[in-house]
Parts: C-alpha cells; structure tokens; sequence
C-alpha cells in the first residue's frame, strides 16, 4: 500500500509550527512587530522545530528505524545548547544579540512540549526511488 502523505513521518504538529514560525517572519519582514510575539515566539517554537528535523532526520537517514525517539537528556542538551549560545556568547560577541532569562524559559518550554507531545515513533516508513524527487512512505507497524 503505496501512499505519499508526509504526515506519517513528521512529528506531530510539526507542519503546524513551520506554518507558524514562516507565517511570523512574514509578518515581521512586513514590519509589523507584536511585542511579546516578536520577542518569545521563535524561542518558544525553535526547539520544537529544530528538534522535529532531527528526529525525522535520525528515524529516517540515520538509523532507519522510525520507532527511534531522543531521551530527555537529548532534549535537555540541545535547550542547554540553545542557552549558553544565544543568551550568554552570542550577546557578548555580536551587537545585535541580546540576554534575556525569559527567553531561555522558552526554550525550556519549547523542550517539553517536544518531549511530552512530539517525540513520537513515525507512523510511515520512507522509501527512496531511484528518481530522486519522487519519495514514497510505506506505513510502519512494529
């Protein structure tokens, strides 16, 4: 049973935060700045998403085994990466860069709602054609 819906290999609700976050920055481009929005959204939303691309990238490419999922110190790691840089190296070297503790609040946020709602085995599993451009997604079943 052949079927193409990427929705089977993607955590869930990651579509609807990569909606999210490009329906942000559209509105920023535009000029439009939302105060809180602007400031905490993409930290809230970044590790949910970065996470997200990792996840389907290891359950996928790497190890071929979509019942794979990160433990929490996977996920304690990358909001302690996100931290250090973005909140204590980052302001220090570059002067468009700011500290803010709340932002590493949201990324702990982001960090949870990833591991309680979106570290999910895949429902699909991803067969490659030959012909590149064409991906087709089996359905998974242990």
């Amino acid at each position: 049973m052949r079927n193409y819906c990427f929705y089977k290999i993607v955590p869930p609700g990651f579509s609807f935060l990569l909606m999210i976050f490009a329906l942000n920055q559209l509105v920023e481009t535009k000029g439009i700045y939302i105060p809180y929005i602007h400031s905490y959204l993409d930290d809230l939303i970044a590790v949910p998403i970065m996470m997200g691309g990792m996840l389907v990238f290891q359950q996928q490419i790497t190890y071929r085994k979509p019942s794979y999922t990160f433990s929490k110190w996977h996920v304690v790691f990358m909001v302690l990466l996100l931290s250090l840089y973005f909140e204590w190296y980052a302001p220090g070297r570059k002067d468009n860069h700011y500290a803010d503790v709340f932002d590493v609040l949201a990324y702990s946020i982001g960090g949870v709602v990833f591991f309680k709602w979106q570290n999910k085995p895949a429902k699909g599993w991803v067969y490659f054609n030959r012909i590149f451009p064409f991906i087709t997604v089996y359905p998974y079943e242990k």
